[in-house]
């Protein structure tokens, strides 16, 4: 899963986590002359949940956004940045905010 340059792998075996993780971490070191924070590159199991990029991810049940991420959209929205904001999964009512915020800029 990508958005922008925030990207993450989900794989069922953990030495192919560990190995897509070092191939991924050299080529993005090699090739781009990146390098990923040692806190931002880890294995995870699934079951315990991914925060990423501000929703919680379950694998057993629906994406949430944290509320940290729904007070910054309400707090920084602008229409420069409306589109990102409007591509990320909301509630019904939070989508319905989101129309109304966009409406007075």
């Amino acid at each position: 899963m990508r958005y922008g340059d925030d990207f993450v792998i989900f794989l069922n075996i953990e030495k192919q986590a560990n190995k897509a993780k070092d191939i991924s971490t050299k080529w993005l070191f090699d090739t781009l002359k990146l390098n990923i924070h040692i806190k931002n590159n880890v294995i995870i199991k699934a079951k315990y949940g991914l925060h990423f990029l501000g929703h919680w991810i379950y694998p057993t049940s629906n994406i949430v956004i944290d509320s940290n991420m729904a007070n910054k959209i309400v707090r920084d929205i602008n229409s420069r940045n409306a589109s990102s904001y409007g591509a990320m999964y909301l509630t019904k009512r939070q989508k319905r905010q989101l129309s109304w915020l966009l409406k007075d800029i």
